[in-house]
């Protein structure tokens, strides 16, 4: 890795990493709900796996990007706008191939299907690690857990600026995969014992809503404790949507 940059974009602090030789293509990192960025560390540096990964990748010349993001956005209109206008800085400030690919963990799969289905131009391809698909799924199996769910609906209203009293249904909708029609390449690596995001409940559902497209997506299990273990596999896969410039 040949540096780390932190900078402030709008509101909001990113960091990019850049590899020593640059192999001209970008990617986007999307978070889950732990995901932060400040003004001089972040949760993929902190990490050690997390970290590690971003090593690898910029050792095969990826340029790695990524916001704060709000923190807890769920998917919000203002992140996928952000994440938009932070795609177009980027291409300007760094010699970058147009189309970037993603890596999205959790619930940085919802602004990163935003993204997959508005600016479809600009996407090469798209990883995701045990993602958080169907948000109204997920909203209905945590209404046990009263305090988080309630914290949850807060987080919501906050992201997509509803006021106290308005309802939240019409946000839950945007999510319906029926309205998901884009074909981006795209790879799912699903922890089997994810209790947070069951992979019936999301990656399957997803991977048959593709099929029925007639452009499915590639599924890949494995045990929570192994899912920075798929480095050479994400590299590989990254790579095989690279043959077109």
């Amino acid at each position: 890795m040949e540096a780390t940059k932190f900078f402030s974009f709008g509101d909001q602090w990113n960091v990019v990493h850049f590899p020593e030789k640059p192999n001209g293509f970008a990617i986007l990192i999307i978070g889950d709900v732990n995901h932060y960025v400040d003004e001089e560390t972040s949760l993929w540096i902190q990490n050690l796996e997390r970290f590690r990964l971003i090593e690898l990748l910029c050792e095969q010349g990826y340029t790695v990007f990524y916001s704060n993001l709000y923190g807890r956005h769920w998917g919000s209109d203002k992140t996928f706008e952000y994440l938009r206008r932070l795609n177009a800085y980027m291409m300007r400030t760094v010699i970058l191939n147009s189309r970037i690919h993603l890596l999205a963990e959790g619930m940085g799969a919802l602004p990163a299907m935003k993204l997959m289905e508005r600016t479809p131009e600009t996407i090469r391809s798209a990883a995701f690690l045990s993602p958080l698909i169907d948000l109204k799924n997920y909203l209905q199996n945590e209404k046990e857990n009263r305090v988080f769910y309630k914290r949850i609906i807060t987080e919501i209203k906050e992201g997509y600026a509803l006021t106290e009293g308005e309802d939240f249904s019409s946000v839950i909708d945007l999510f319906d995969l029926k309205t998901y029609q884009n074909t981006v390449p795209l790879k799912i690596w699903h922890a089997t014992n994810r209790t947070n995001y069951p992979v019936r409940q999301h990656s399957r559902v997803y991977e048959a809503h593709r099929k029925a497209l007639g452009h499915p997506i590639m599924l890949s299990l494995h045990m929570f404790e192994k899912r920075f273990a798929v480095s050479d596999a994400l590299i590989r896969f990254f790579e095989s949507n690279e043959h077109e410039l």
